[in-house]
């Protein structure tokens, strides 16, 4: 089980073997550290020195993001031993070929699983106007094959988004604001609810990597840089349209979030309110639990595939073997 305190002002202390949040002196929750799985921290939230041993001696991993849901860090239990498995992982990110075999399967597997997504609006959603950019977005991926580096690849990858983000518009209801993916800053609600779940879905996908004993910073597609977990945001790429951008649709189209639960700063970025937070985790924890794909030919919930992908990857690193893009088809 995943726990999310947003309460501003709450304190987590350990007692026995369960983590009690209070505020005010008050008791608010009380969790059973065997039923935790990650501890996730909004904003003004305290946690005593014992608590959060205990909970790192369980395995319990702490992140930590502000109210807007920015993700600030996180503290994790002790890294897993298999250090030949790091040291291979380090060796790969300096093979400019295996990099590059990496990072073209990375963005297929985006494009593909984003075209995925837009025939599946098509077909049940009635949307006519998807069916020429269906047929185009499958013409340009060839693209993706002349790319000679991860620079050339970029501005593949640049191209073919812009154009996915066309038909993903039209997935919209016509009165929802949203101009293209514009994020640093989101200037839109649909933005700014699509950068909130590709920080969650990232979240997930470090947590997976350290569990298996791979370093969320060391990427191949996104290359090192200080305090950028690139490995993390590699494999973000492939699921990113297929699950975020679905839930995003489902939560805007059905109105279960509003032009009202989102405010504009003076800088002109938009969040999601402080008040409303709750309401995307519990759509987004009901989703990743719920929300099956035929993956593998198996049907697997959004979990269960992040998990196969990290260890698809890591048996290419660790067994010298070729990564194929992680393809989904939508149930």
């Amino acid at each position: 089980m995943n726990i999310y305190i947003l309460e501003q002002g709450a304190y987590l202390h350990k007692k026995g073997d369960s983590i009690y949040v209070e505020k005010d002196k008050e008791v608010i929750n009380k969790i059973p550290m065997k039923d935790i799985k990650n501890v996730t921290l909004f904003g003004a939230v305290q946690v005593s020195i014992q608590c959060m041993i205990a909970m790192l001696e369980k395995g319990i991993d702490i992140s930590i993001m502000t109210l807007n849901g920015n993700f600030r860090g996180k503290v994790v239990s002790a890294l897993g031993k298999n250090i030949d498995l790091r040291i291979k992982q380090v060796t790969k990110s300096n093979d400019d070929i295996y990099c590059l075999h990496i990072a073209k399967e990375l963005v297929k597997g985006k494009i593909r699983n984003g075209r995925t997504l837009l025939q599946y609006y098509y077909k049940n959603k009635n949307i006519n106007e998807l069916k020429d950019i269906i047929i185009d977005l499958k013409t340009k991926m060839n693209s993706i094959e002349n790319a000679k580096d991860l620079a050339s690849l970029l501005g593949y990858e640049g191209n073919l988004s812009r154009f996915y983000f066309d038909g993903f518009r039209k997935c919209l209801n016509e009165d929802i604001p949203f101009e293209g993916r514009k994020y640093f800053p989101s200037t839109d609600m649909t933005n700014a609810l699509l950068s909130f779940g590709y920080s969650f879905l990232g979240r997930e996908i470090q947590s997976m990597l350290e569990a298996n004993s791979l370093d969320p910073y060391v990427g191949f597609y996104h290359q090192i840089k200080y305090g950028r977990a690139s490995f993390s945001l590699d494999l973000v790429e492939e699921l990113r349209h297929i699950i975020i951008d679905r839930l995003v649709l489902r939560i805007l189209n059905k109105g279960i979030l509003k032009q009202d639960d989102f405010e504009k700063q003076t800088d002109g970025s938009v969040y999601l309110n402080k008040d409303k937070v709750k309401i995307f985790i519990s759509q987004y924890e009901k989703f990743v639990t719920d929300t099956m794909y035929d993956y593998c030919d198996k049907s697997l919930n959004t979990r269960d595939i992040i998990k196969a992908q990290v260890e698809r990857i890591k048996r290419s690193i660790s067994q010298d073997i070729n990564y194929d893009a992680t393809l989904l088809k939508i149930k």
